[in-house]
C-alpha cells in the first residue's frame, strides 16, 4: 500500500513541475499536495493525480495574467479538494473544467468561480443531466436516439386542427429515463432557486403538433447559460 501510495505521490509531483515550466505559479502548488500524502487514502490520491494530468494536457492555454494572482491558487487549492473529496468521476471533470475555464475567460472573476464551484458541488448527478438537457433538449434527444421521439404526420379534415399538450417535467423524466416524478421536481427547484432555470418553467405546458421535447426549449436563464459554459469549458 505505501509503495504504490509513493508512487501516486510522486506522479503527481511530476505532473506539478511539468504543468510549472507553462505557468509558474504551479510550481508552489506542489507544497499544497504534501498533506495528501498524510491524511488521505490511495483513492484520493488517485483523484488527485488524475486532475493534475487532465490539467497536464491542457495547462499551455491558461491565461498567465490571470493565473499568476494569489487569488487563483486559493480557487485552485478548493478545486482540488472538491475534486479529490468527489466520488463521482463526472463531477471531478466538471470541477476541472470550471477551474480551466475561469482561466481562459476573459474578464472572469474569482468570485464567479468560486460560486459555480460551490455550485457544482450542491448539484446531484440527476441535477447534472438536468442542466446537460435544458443546455439543448433537441440535440440531446438526437444524440440519444431520438428518446422522445417526432409526433405521428396527422392529415385532418377540413377544419379540423389537432394538437395536444405536453408537460414539462414529464418530457423531461423521459429525457432522463426516471420515474420519479417528485425527485426530478425536487431538483428542479433547487435550480430555480439558485437562478439556473428560469422561474415557473417546471409548471409548463405547451400544445403542439410538433415533437414534444420543445416544452424544454429556452428554459436557462442567462446565469444559466453562463454556469454551463463553465461545464463545458
Amino acid at each position: 500500500m505505501n509503495n504504490t501510495k509513493d508512487i501516486v505521490i510522486a506522479s503527481v509531483k511530476g505532473l506539478a513541475k511539468n504543468c510549472m515550466n507553462y505557468v509558474p505559479i504551479f510550481g508552489t502548488m506542489v507544497d499544497v499536495y504534501e498533506e495528501y500524502a498524510v491524511l488521505q487514502t490511495q483513492r484520493k490520491l488517485k483523484r488527485l493525480e488524475d486532475f493534475y494530468r487532465q490539467l497536464n494536457e491542457e495547462v499551455q492555454q491558461l491565461n498567465e495574467d490571470y493565473v499568476s494572482q494569489a487569488d487563483f491558487l486559493d480557487i485552485f487549492e478548493k478545486t482540488a479538494r472538491y475534486v479529490v473529496n468527489e466520488r463521482l468521476e463526472k463531477k471531478r471533470l466538471l470541477y476541472k473544467n470550471i477551474l480551466l475555464h475561469s482561466a481562459i475567460t476573459c474578464c472572469c472573476s474569482y468570485d464567479k468561480t468560486e460560486s459555480y464551484l460551490r455550485l457544482l458541488e450542491q448539484l446531484s448527478s440527476l441535477g447534472i443531466d438536468i442542466v446537460a438537457i435544458l443546455h439543448d433538449p433537441i440535440g440531446y434527444n438526437k444524440k440519444r436516439g431520438m428518446i422522445i421521439p417526432d409526433l405521428p404526420l396527422i392529415h385532418p379534415g377540413p377544419g379540423i386542427h389537432y394538437v395536444l399538450k405536453y408537460n414539462f417535467v414529464e418530457e423531461l423524466q423521459r429525457l432522463l429515463k426516471v420515474e420519479d416524478k417528485d425527485e426530478v421536481i425536487e431538483e428542479l427547484y433547487f435550480l430555480e432557486a439558485n437562478r439556473i432555470i428560469c422561474p415557473g418553467v417546471k409548471d409548463r405546458v405547451i400544445e403542439t403538433n410538433n415533437n414534444p421535447v420543445n416544452v424544454l426549449k429556452e428554459s436557462l436563464t442567462k446565469k444559466g447559460e453562463d454556469f454551463v459554459s463553465f461545464l463545458l469549458h
